[in-house]
């Protein structure tokens, strides 16, 4: 069915609402109590959440107690509290942890909004439109005299009634139609001081710690898959980057934080590893429906995610992660570039990252030059590893290079297959070791045939690398001289 038409009318807050009941012929207007909804949003001083579109408010209605209500932006869903407005619940607070760390997070802005809904019905009692009139009032201040109104009225129903309405109001409405409430401002990260390498290794820096924070709050609700696996990309593409960054860098920083990075990873890790396992065994699985000991296999490597989790967690609730974060973030707001003498001569971004591309380049080819006709599945691995650098390399380059795109693109198609091949190659191992474990003979056999598959998935990726080597070689590298 067509929605029904539907307006919203920015009003003077002040003004007075005609008797609806007399704008649209030969109908009744029934209005209800009106309603009241108090919101206190909370933030950190600096606004931390706000910034990264996370809302935290409480909500009551007419006096109520209310509920606090947790939105994270890719999250499960609203998380919720039942609890006064006074306090921001712990529960929350850990949730928030890795964004906010030191930062307390407190009641900052309230707003109360009162609303009252009309019905306009016909003779025939059937509904012809339906008026919802509401006022915002309050900016967070405590001072009323610099608390903002804003008043929206909402109209649906017949077209007609519709049309009518808005005419009716035409002459009550904000100055441009624009509501007197304006949206609390985000600050944006300031650049850092400096010539050129440093904005660029800032923004590298910013970039990585922004993909890791997005995360942070679904890996402490319930350890998402999804989320592992982007956090977990983050910080290999973190250390990548820094690796690549490090003939600009402080050496001594950049290994420690290298380190770091690497724990993070290995944490997140085991969890991503299992995720991806138990994926492969159930759509292997899923082609030999009638195979015996499968369950038991999803069942051990289930049994192998949890105690990952359970580490993850530990990670994550640790002083170690949270000094990570403040690491990273330390370096977004001032890098340690050694170059700060040739930064502050502005010496050219464009050459600098040329150089800084053409290294993994050079590796990546001479990792593939020395491969040999039959190459064993740990050289493969090595290949992937230094796709997935130039990749990483290339895709930051090209925030100030374009032309790095093409190379980016090709080098995420290698790491691909080779990232493939290195999968069905953990999973025949892994199946091998089940094998091995087990006194049932069904699981063993299913193991076993699980294995065949695996195989022949390796077999037919390891025809398929060559080709996407040869696209990273045709991939433009001009300018790379």
């Amino acid at each position: 069915m067509p929605r029904p038409p539907l307006s919203v009318i920015d009003l003077r807050p002040t003004a007075d609402l005609p008797d609806l009941g007399t704008i649209v012929a030969g109908v009744t207007a029934r209005s209800g109590p009106a309603t009241t909804e108090v919101r206190t949003t909370a933030d950190t001083p600096d606004g931390r959440l706000l910034a990264r579109g996370i809302v935290l408010e409480h909500r009551s209605t007419d006096g109520g107690t209310g509920r606090w209500v947790l939105e994270v932006p890719g999250g499960p869903g609203p998380i919720q509290w039942s609890a006064s407005a006074a306090a921001v619940p712990g529960e929350a607070g850990a949730l928030l942890a890795g964004v906010a760390r030191s930062a307390p997070i407190a009641p900052a802005t309230t707003t109360v909004t009162t609303s009252r809904l009309t019905v306009l019905e016909g003779l025939d009692g059937e509904v012809v439109a339906e008026v919802v009139d509401r006022v915002v009032d309050g900016d967070g201040s405590d001072d009323p005299a610099r608390a903002e109104r804003h008043r929206r009225v909402e109209v649906v129903g017949d077209a007609r009634a519709v049309k009518a309405l808005r005419r009716a109001l035409r002459d009550l409405r904000e100055v441009d139609g624009q509501p007197s409430r304006r949206p609390a401002p985000v600050t944006p990260r300031p650049a850092p001081p400096g010539g050129s390498l440093s904005a660029y290794v800032a923004g590298v820096v910013a970039d990585g710690l922004d993909r890791l924070l997005a995360e942070d709050p679904r890996l402490r609700h319930d350890v998402d898959d999804d989320a592992v696996h982007q956090a977990r990309v983050a910080t290999r593409r973190l250390r990548s980057d820094l690796k690549t960054l490090a003939a600009i860098l402080d050496p001594a920083w950049g290994r420690e934080l290298r380190h770091e990075l690497r724990w993070a990873g290995e944490r997140l890790g085991g969890v991503r590893d299992a995720d991806v396992l138990a994926e492969r065994l159930r759509r292997r699985a899923g082609a030999h429906p009638d195979l015996p000991g499968t369950a038991a296999l999803l069942r051990r490597i289930g049994d192998q995610r949890r105690a990952a989790a359970d580490e993850l967690r530990v990670a994550l609730t640790s002083p170690r992660w949270l000094a990570l974060l403040d690491a990273l973030d330390d370096a977004a707001a001032s890098p340690p570039v050694v170059a700060a003498e040739a930064d502050r001569r502005r010496r050219p971004l464009e050459p600098a990252l040329a150089r800084l591309v053409g290294r993994p380049r050079r590796r990546l080819r001479d990792e593939v030059r020395a491969l040999g006709d039959h190459p064993s599945d740990e050289a493969l691995h090595r290949v992937r590893i230094r796709a997935k650098e130039l990749r990483y390399a290339a895709e930051a380059a090209s925030r100030a290079r374009p032309e790095a795109a093409p190379l980016a693109v090709a080098a995420k198609g290698l790491q691909t297959v080779l990232g493939d091949h290195h999968d069905a190659v953990v999973a025949e191992a892994w199946l091998r070791a089940a094998a091995a474990a087990t006194d049932d003979p069904a699981v063993a056999f299913a193991a076993g045939v699980l294995v065949g598959d695996e195989r022949a998935e390796q077999a037919a990726l390891r025809d398929a690398w060559p080709d996407a080597w040869r696209a990273v070689r045709a991939a433009p590298s001009k300018w790379l001289r």
